[in-house]
């Protein structure tokens, strides 16, 4: 007998208000200090999830001391206007993860950033299936070698944006053949001229620079280094060692251009740069390179990596030799095949010679032994013609107790 139903009564329930959810204990500025003291304030921590949980901290200070969910909804609303959708629900997951771990540490109660609906980011980027079409309007959309030269490292290369912008005008090795690419250093950040390093081990990689890449870089790299505008109203001008020093308003305004011409390959988002590298993922698999092969060239950690961040979402691509010698004959049509025609239609090859015919003869009668015969033969020796069975002399067993 199953357990008796529970009968949850639904007349007392009522939605939960702003003000029962307000934390409750020390205020968000010392929850900041404790928590990075004792929990986050270990080795090994990535560079970029620490500057990331700083930059969610000095936003935070907008918020009273004991925001409110209505509190922290503004809060994320007023970020909506300098962040896209993605970078708004990291500031929400980190203040939401701020307070679980206060409330382990006995500091506070409440979690109003676990209550505020999840800010849905832009969708995804993905390849770019008629990139052979695509290609020559994307040429045609950029003003300058330089800015072609930058798509080519994307979707010949497979960098990201940050690596792109991060590259030195040395780092073109034009001494070997084919020429090769290092990937040394990124620039998250267009609007500044300092830069990081890369985004993990494996992502600090060397590239061989393909035909078509080359011949994009080519003229870019004859013209030495760039020469910038800074300063107070760009009067004065700065040189600079990177290949392309370009600053956020220059990539928005190439992405308008580029969207104009291909607005279906590039989505709006953050992340549309991520197209051109997402085709390279895709072309390489369809090449029949492996799924290693693919991790190197895009700098990935592991293979898990690859194959959940890129084929998980644009569905698997599989290698063009996979399915080789397979292709076995193919079954007979139903209602049998024409005569004289073979597994794929062609003649079927004559038999060397008559077909052997099918005997008339009796079949062999077996004759039941009489009763009390000791031994029968059997089912197997049964069968065969013209066997004669001998009975078989069996001593008797001893009466007395079988031990």
């Amino acid at each position: 007998m199953g357990r008796p139903a529970t009968v949850v009564p639904l007349l007392g329930w009522r939605p939960a208000t702003a003000a029962e959810h307000a934390p409750k204990g020390a205020p968000l500025p010392e929850l900041w200090q404790a928590v990075e003291r004792f929990v986050w304030n270990r080795p090994g921590v990535a560079g970029k999830t620490a500057a990331n949980r700083r930059r969610t901290a000095e936003l935070s200070r907008a918020l009273p001391p004991h925001p409110t969910p209505a509190d922290v909804m503004a809060w994320l609303c007023s970020l909506d206007a300098q962040f896209s959708p993605g970078t708004v629900e990291n500031h929400r997951k980190g203040l939401a993860a701020l307070y679980r771990y206060a409330a382990d540490l006995g500091l506070s109660t409440g979690n109003p950033a676990a209550l505020v609906p999840r800010r849905r980011a832009d969708p995804s980027p993905h390849p770019i299936t008629d990139i052979g079409t695509v290609w020559p309007l994307l040429m045609d959309a950029c003003q300058t070698h330089r800015e072609r030269a930058l798509l080519g490292v994307m979707r010949f290369a497979g960098l990201r944006r940050g690596e792109a912008l991060g590259l030195y005008v040395e780092d073109v090795n034009q001494s070997t053949t084919p020429w090769r690419l290092n990937v040394v250093r990124q620039r998250p950040d267009p609007n500044r001229l300092d830069f990081t390093k890369p985004k993990s081990n494996a992502s600090r990689r060397e590239l061989p620079v393909r035909g078509p890449l080359a011949a994009l870089l080519a003229p870019v790299v004859a013209e030495g280094l760039p020469i910038i505008r800074v300063g107070a109203g760009g009067g004065d001008r700065r040189e600079v060692p990177y290949l392309f020093p370009y600053r956020e308003h220059d990539l928005g305004e190439l992405m308008d251009r580029l969207r104009a011409v291909a607005p279906l390959s590039f989505p709006a988002g953050h992340k549309a740069w991520h197209a051109l590298r997402d085709t390279l993922a895709v072309e390489m698999r369809r090449g029949g390179k492996s799924m290693g092969e693919v991790s190197e060239v895009l700098g990935h950690t592991s293979e898990y990596v690859t194959r959940t961040s890129y084929m998980g979402v644009h569905g698997a691509s599989i290698n063009a030799g996979t399915l080789d010698g397979l292709d076995g004959p193919a079954p007979p049509a139903r209602g049998g095949a024409p005569p004289g025609a073979g597994p794929r239609g062609g003649a079927r090859p004559a038999p060397a010679g008559p077909a052997p015919k099918r005997s008339k003869a009796a079949p062999p009668q077996i004759t039941k032994p009489t009763k009390g015969t000791p031994c029968r033969a059997s089912k197997s020796q049964r069968s065969l013609p013209g066997l004669s069975v001998q009975p078989v002399a069996v001593k008797p067993k001893p009466k007395g107790r079988s031990s």
